[in-house]
């Protein structure tokens, strides 16, 4: 099974320069995840883990160059609850 740009370049007899721009036209409006994760998001995702671990719930972190946020995911009254019991630092 032959790849599709393969394909079309056979068919299309394409040169090297006419394959370079075909493949930049596909790769236009690819997103580019390839960026490095910073020491501050790492950071953040470690402390994401810890709390996860402690209060036993899916905790988010996202911030900002000047302020941040933390969700704190809840499933029921009572769990919210439980939830401000270990953030109170208070045994039940």
């Amino acid at each position: 099974m032959i790849p599709i740009v393969a394909r079309k370049v056979i068919e299309q007899q394409m040169n090297v320069r006419q394959l370079e721009n075909y493949v930049h036209t596909l790769n236009e409006d690819v997103p580019r995840g390839t960026k490095k994760k910073s020491l501050q998001h790492l950071f953040y995702a470690e402390i994401s883990e810890q709390l996860r671990d402690q209060l036993g719930t899916n905790v988010e972190i996202t911030a900002t160059k000047n302020k941040g946020k933390i969700e704190i995911d809840f499933f029921s009254d009572e769990d919210l609850e439980r939830i401000l019991t270990l953030l109170k630092g208070r045994e039940e």
